[in-house]
């Protein structure tokens, strides 16, 4: 599925044909963010000194690890309840479902911190930064 444009603000995904998509059902953080502000892959590399010198190296796991962090500008109360029911519920202790809303590949992941940032702009308009971390 291609999608041709994300609604700003709402959960509201048209894909190319114009057809409405549904993002996530159920534990998952269906809310489409405004911009994904950073995406990063985490290769970890586990290293060996032989005793000649000699430095091996090889990946502990299959496949790098994502980390994303979300922005929502301006967003509603609804899609800041969303959130927050999302973190009250899951903290930073238990994963998730998420769906990358450019490529639709949905990942297993978990808030990186305990801590939600959320500031109030005005007249019922919020900006919310979510950090999230693939869980392997």
């Amino acid at each position: 599925m291609a999608i041709s444009y994300v609604k700003v603000g709402t959960s509201q995904v048209i894909d190319s044909d114009g057809n409405n998509v549904i993002i996530g059902t159920g534990s998952e953080l269906t809310d489409v963010p405004d911009a994904i502000f950073a995406q990063e892959l985490e290769y970890k590399t586990l290293i060996t000194n032989t005793n000649y010198g000699e430095e091996r190296r090889r990946n502990k796991w299959d496949t790098p690890k994502h980390s994303f962090t979300l922005q929502y500008i301006e967003t509603t109360p609804t899609i800041l309840s969303n959130i927050r029911n999302l973190f009250d519920d899951k903290s930073n202790l238990e994963s998730f479902f998420w769906t990358h809303p450019t490529t639709s590949k949905e990942y297993t992941v978990r808030f990186i911190q305990d801590t939600l940032d959320v500031t109030y702009i005005a007249y019922e308009r919020y900006n919310i930064q979510v950090d999230l971390v693939e869980i392997l």
